[in-house]
């Protein structure tokens, strides 16, 4: 029997008790008439995630354990994709799960539609906390080329639904479809690499459902030490390289208000990590300065001015605001959370 799926999972410096979790809701897939192999990348993680994972490849057959050295997540998954042998991948985050059993219904419509790609919605484990229901509605919706144009906006906007369109997790999409496309991740993006690859995939026009079944449990890391909240002096640079990145797809006219409203949503990002962050040594007049010398250069001079304030979250728009009114230090005295 030829492999069905291939779960692609690329680890660095992950808790161990988390990474457990994630490989167990996997291994919780098998299913008579599914054949399924878990791909472990360990992208130069810790030698406690080295270990584990060769614990089970060592216990299950169906398990590849693949050691590189650490060259990102985009290298990560793309080593996946490259040692993958299943008629469609789906790719895990390490500190996340799959609901028990829920890959052979995603599967199967994939078959019975000859779906390229399939996307299901997905719940935060607060939510899953809170003691949510999965409704099991089965509904099944064929999105057309045109709802992929608008889909293909909201993964530069960095908007969207339950469904996440922009995430390369809770997905399953036919590998041939990614190789016959030569889709793959961008080497040395720190941020926003799935959203790039999944932008360059909506672009190729493939056959596509959402289904809207929870099948996928996003972790959400309410601690101030998560990567998502720690003070970062590199952030305008990494980000500018994913700005970078869709520059080069020559869409400036197609997707003008997504572009802007990208450029906006980093630019709160900057705030958070940056600016605002209370790691952050600089007074708060040098604070300030830095600030008007960004916002006063391109792409972000344009975007402040043209960006629809209905495009971005409340405390996005409310920034917006500020800044066009001059008002640096009220911006820069915000909560951005």
């Amino acid at each position: 029997m030829n492999t069905s799926i291939s779960f692609i999972v690329p680890i660095y410096h992950m808790d161990n008790k988390l990474l457990e979790q994630c490989i167990h809701s996997l291994i919780s897939q098998l299913t008579e008439g599914i054949r399924i192999e878990i791909i472990l990348i360990d992208d130069g993680s810790t030698e406690d995630n080295a270990k584990l994972c060769d614990q089970y490849g060592m216990r299950y057959n169906f398990i590849k354990v693949m050691h590189s050295p650490n060259n990102g997540v985009s290298v990560a998954r793309n080593i996946g994709i490259d040692n993958s042998s299943g008629d469609y991948v789906c790719f895990v985050d390490p500190d996340d799960r799959m609901i028990e059993g829920y890959i052979q219904k995603a599967y199967r419509y994939c078959l019975t539609n000859d779906a390229d790609i399939i996307i299901f919605s997905f719940i935060s484990s607060v939510e899953l906390s809170s003691g949510f229901v999965n409704n099991n509605s089965l509904k099944l919706k064929k999105i057309s080329n045109d709802e992929l144009h608008s889909i293909s906006s909201e993964v530069i906007s960095i908007s969207g639904d339950k469904f996440n369109f922009g995430a390369c997790w809770g997905k399953l999409i036919r590998r041939s479809f990614i190789i016959d496309n030569n889709l793959e991740f961008v080497p040395g993006l720190k941020k926003a690499q799935d959203r790039v690859f999944m932008f360059d995939l909506y672009q190729k026009k493939p056959r596509a459902f959402t289904y809207d079944d929870v099948g996928y449990i996003y972790t959400i890391e309410n601690n101030e030490s998560s990567i998502c909240h720690k003070y970062n002096p590199n952030i305008i640079q990494i980000l500018e390289e994913t700005q970078k990145e869709f520059e080069k797809r020559n869409i400036n006219d197609e997707f003008y208000d997504a572009l802007n409203s990208m450029n906006m949503m980093f630019l709160f990002e900057y705030m958070q990590l940056l600016f605002t962050h209370p790691d952050n040594p600089d007074s708060k007049e040098v604070k300030i300065n830095k600030l008007k010398t960004l916002v006063k250069r391109e792409p972000y001079k344009t975007s402040l001015k043209k960006v629809k304030l209905t495009s971005v979250r409340k405390k996005c728009a409310l920034m917006i605001i500020l800044l066009r009114l001059g008002m640096y230090s009220k911006a820069i005295s915000l909560h951005y959370d």
